[in-house]
């Protein structure tokens, strides 16, 4: 064989070659046209899906603020109940304190009073039993002996001695 023989041979060889190269190669054109097409509808698919979400998101979002802002206004009305009960009970501690000790104050007056009366009770007690009964009680015997003695005298009768009463005997 001659070198343009195999020359030939390897031209047709390299015609053959390239010819596969292309078809091979507009084969893979035709798949990744496919492809690409089939990437683009899922893409167009999921950008609409993706849009779709994000304004379902953006609506669920516009639907959470007012929530949100509630909830602020919640927390805030919480702290500040929570302020004024704390304020509150201890107001109320110094209103018991305050009046417990008027309490006290005034228990300690009732009782100085008390104290005080019952020992002026007993000394005006002593004072009328010193002062006005013994006298009234002496004066008494007093008149009662002078009524003896003159029933004896006048009646000139001995008055019987199981007749005589205790306290003349005393003061006689």
């Amino acid at each position: 064989m001659s070198g343009e023989e195999i020359l030939v041979i390897l031209a047709g060889l390299c015609l053959v070659v390239l010819l596969a190269q292309g078809i091979i190669l507009w084969q893979t054109a035709r798949i990744v046209r496919g492809l690409s097409r089939r990437i683009e509808a899922r893409s167009r698919k999921l950008e609409d899906d993706v849009r779709d979400l994000t304004a379902n998101m953006h609506e669920i979002t516009e639907n959470l603020k007012p929530l949100s802002e509630l909830s602020e206004d919640l927390g805030a009305n919480v702290e500040e109940i929570s302020e004024l009960a704390q304020q509150r009970s201890q107001d109320f501690d110094a209103f018991a304190d305050q009046i417990l000790k008027v309490g006290r104050d005034q228990a300690a007056k009732i009782d100085y009073v008390v104290t005080d009366t019952v020992q002026k009770f007993e000394q005006t007690t002593e004072v009328i039993q010193r002062d006005i009964l013994r006298p009234a009680r002496e004066i008494s015997a007093i008149v009662k002996g002078l009524r003896t003695g003159l029933n004896y005298l006048f009646s000139k009768k001995n008055p019987p001695d199981e007749a005589k009463p205790a306290e003349e005997e005393l003061f006689i």
